[in-house]
């Protein structure tokens, strides 16, 4: 991560897990105006609060961001999502 202004940019490479992972949060959050809401809104709490560090930022939005993801690929391949779902079973 690069900080300029205020502003943080995240770099990553092509092709890797991270960028597909950024890649799938952002076309869910487009696709959904609920999603969107409920992002914007738990962002806006967050910001409310003192962070010891990005990582700890990071992860209290990693709940939302992955229920998100998971209700996107509900939303768009049912079959795909009850793979996954028996795949997180099999796991436990």
């Amino acid at each position: 991560m690069f900080r300029a202004s205020g502003r943080d940019v995240h770099f990553t490479l092509r092709g890797s897990l991270k960028t597909g992972h950024y890649l799938r949060s952002r076309d869910a959050l487009c696709g959904n105006a609920e999603h969107r809401t409920r992002y914007q809104e738990l962002k806006q709490t967050l910001a409310e609060q003192n962070w010891p560090d990005m990582n700890a930022y990071t992860a209290a939005k990693s709940e939302l961001i992955e229920e998100i993801l998971r209700a996107s690929v509900s939303d768009c391949c049912p079959r795909k999502a009850s793979l996954a779902r028996n795949a997180s079973i099999l796991k436990a």
